[in-house]
């Protein structure tokens, strides 16, 4: 069992602000590497280990966003890294989103493909398929719908995904031969800009958690 981040910021009390930020480095240091291992290894011996890595990873997460309020509440300035200054200029964006675009291409799986594009207009949701050119993309039929939902909903839970902190470009290659399961994720903006993630036989750590959001049944 893990601790609470309540009781991890308990630790850093009596600490230097220089010790505190040294206790988040660790902390960053130690999600970077199980990162690495469950979003860049085939088979990370760290799945066979209790709490699971992603679980690990997010309650890591937590204990660096509540040791933030802990530096606000001594006064500290606190030195963000530049995944969380990317994290927190993604959320700040979302406020412009015009539509994402997520497709999942798994030929030699019996799951198949999907291919969706949420469409916000105002604070109304529409949703549909779409077909990509290459490689084809087969619909998933049983994708349910999110459009009863509203836009302010889904940025407050796409906010807590934090894919700020998301690779742009995941793969893992297996021997010489690029198959598998391919991915993509297009956030279009208002502005006109568009921000893209994709994979190869990769996801970020909590790629389930954003599909579960997206009412994804993959």
């Amino acid at each position: 069992m893990m601790m609470a981040p309540y009781s991890y910021v308990a630790g850093l009390e009596g600490k230097t602000r220089e010790e505190a930020l040294n206790e988040i480095k660790e902390l960053r240091k130690e999600i970077k590497r199980l990162r690495a291992a469950i979003e860049e290894e085939v088979h990370s011996a760290e799945w066979r280990h209790s709490p699971s890595p992603d679980v690990r990873i997010s309650v890591y997460y937590d204990y660096i966003d509540a040791a933030k309020e802990y530096f606000k509440e001594q006064g500290w300035e606190y030195e963000p890294s530049q995944e969380e200054r990317r994290d927190t200029e993604f959320n700040e964006r979302l406020e412009l989103i015009k539509s994402i675009d997520i497709a999942i291409s798994a030929p030699t799986s019996l799951r198949g493909s999907v291919a969706r594009r949420f469409m916000f207009n105002g604070e109304e949701v529409e949703v549909r398929p779409f077909f990509s050119l290459k490689p084809p993309v087969i619909e998933d039929v049983s994708l349910k719908i999110i459009e009863e939902r509203t836009k302010s909903e889904i940025i407050d839970e796409l906010r807590e995904i934090h894919m700020g902190r998301w690779k742009h470009k995941n793969r893992i290659i297996h021997g010489f031969v690029l198959d598998g399961t391919e991915w993509s994720v297009k956030i279009r903006y208002s502005d006109g800009k568009t921000t893209m993630f994709s994979g190869i036989n990769s996801y970020p750590f909590n790629f389930a958690d954003f599909l579960e959001l997206m009412k994804i049944d993959w």
